[in-house]
């Protein structure tokens, strides 16, 4: 049955807030693919009370590879703006999320600072991302987005297609840079897949935010059974509703996995929103995060081989400091 989209305005709202951010977890294993000679790392630097230290400078980082101390060439402070890209699922499944994920994104809006650019995409399934607003400086932001929920249920979510999309997008940007993915994990794609995004996102610079909320799959009202991807679960009489319990199981766990994949591989954060009154805390956490990363790099002290992977350790000569960065860098030549 064909049901009428809804609109849901996106607009920037001028507010004074004042939370501190939620750091949750401690350093984990990240991994970045490079193709030039320098080698980017972002880090966020924090107090044993886990509030993010700004005002640092070079002189204050010490870079090692492989335990061999490097050079750091490059140094931006949290000081330099980011931009970010807010992509949103617009598909059936999520549409009756629609009202409360932007008011939660207005809020993340309402947090940046005067210089950091946000642009704007939805996706459904038209293998495209849908740009309804260029990067734009948060000082300049003052035109109403409206963001269509798409009252179909397709089978068709091409998630896999927009997260290449949005990463080609992102990639000629320079400075920091984010994709906030917005999805309830239904996964397809006609020209990208799971394991091509997870290449994709290893082999770039900017950090992955997932946002996982409701649950997929969905039970379907009307058959009061479950309704699942035909492209991820076929049953054997080749019906697209309803699957064995170990079946649905599966399937959530590789939703998970991408989900978790997309952001661990790119140094970002990967929630799993049981309450959508959770956004807002959120994309307050995400807001901080972002304005508070330093980005160090450095041309290695012996050149790497194709494909090599090294460890990376960043450490700071502030007392009781911790640093939360990339473990794991993947060398890659230019010519492939």
């Amino acid at each position: 049955m064909m049901l009428a989209r809804a609109k849901f305005v996106f607009l920037l709202i001028v507010v004074v807030l004042d939370f501190p951010p939620t750091l949750r977890g401690q350093s984990e294993n990240r991994v970045i693919r490079v193709h030039t000679d320098l080698t980017v790392v972002s880090a966020c630097v924090y107090d044993r009370d886990g509030r993010f230290i700004g005002g640092l400078d070079q002189s204050n980082f010490n870079l090692l590879e492989n335990g061999v101390q490097q050079k750091i060439e490059f140094f931006e402070s949290v000081d330099e703006p980011f931009t970010a890209l807010l992509l949103f699922d617009t598909s059936g499944s999520v549409r009756d999320y629609m009202p409360e994920v932007v008011r939660a994104a207005n809020t993340f809006v309402s947090q940046l600072r005067s210089e950091d650019r946000i642009a704007v995409a939805f996706f459904t399934d038209d293998t495209k991302i849908h740009i309804l607003l260029e990067p734009t400086k948060r000082k300049d932001f003052d035109q109403v987005v409206d963001i269509e929920a798409n009252g179909r249920d397709s089978s068709y979510t091409t998630t896999f297609d927009a997260v290449k999309k949005a990463l080609k997008f992102l990639e000629p940007i320079k400075g920091k840079k984010a994709l906030v993915l917005f999805s309830d994990g239904e996964q397809f794609g006609r020209h990208a897949s799971a394991k091509s995004n997870l290449r994709n996102a290893e082999e770039q610079e900017a950090v992955i935010y997932t946002l996982q909320f409701g649950e997929y799959p969905q039970a379907d009202p009307d058959f009061s059974r479950v309704v699942v991807d035909q492209f991820q679960i076929v049953p054997p009489n080749g019906s697209t509703k309803g699957a064995s319990r170990k079946e649905i199981e599966k399937l959530i766990a590789r939703v998970d996995r991408y989900m978790k994949g997309l952001a661990e591989r790119t140094g970002g954060r990967a929630y799993k929103v049981n309450s959508i009154n959770d956004l807002s805390s959120t994309f307050r956490t995400i807001a901080a995060e972002l304005g508070t990363t330093y980005r160090l790099g450095y041309s290695p002290t012996d050149t790497p081989k194709d494909g090599e992977k090294r460890t990376i350790s960043v450490k700071v000569d502030v007392p009781n400091a911790a640093v939360r960065s990339r473990k794991e860098v993947v060398y890659k030549s230019a010519a492939r």
